[in-house]
């Protein structure tokens, strides 16, 4: 069983959009050739809306709702800003990249 790294993103531009790409489309490669599984838990913009799932969000979702222009219309979206989501939820890595 594969070892499980819930991370959070706060900032979701070019830069983590292109990490929830790498994940999307090669996650289950990574997971098998180094016995970690990355999930993406949570999501934090100043403007384009934010979400979160104990789960994992689906990576392809992500992408699908920033490229509509928010996180707002998806299901697990929530009204967190950044330093709540970062004080409140549960996550192994936070990865920091807004401007």
């Amino acid at each position: 069983m594969p070892t499980v790294y819930r991370v959070v993103l706060v900032g979701f531009g070019a830069a983590g959009q292109g990490f929830a790409q790498i994940i999307r489309d090669h996650g289950a490669r990574i997971t098998a050739s180094t016995g970690a599984e990355i999930r993406i838990v949570g999501v934090a913009t100043a403007r384009r809306g934010s979400a979160y799932a104990a789960t994992g969000l689906d990576a392809g979702a992500l992408l699908d709702a920033i490229a509509q222009g928010t996180l707002t219309a998806l299901p697990q979206a929530v009204t967190d800003d950044a330093l709540t989501m970062i004080q409140t939820r549960d996550a192994d890595i936070l990865v920091e990249l807004s401007p």
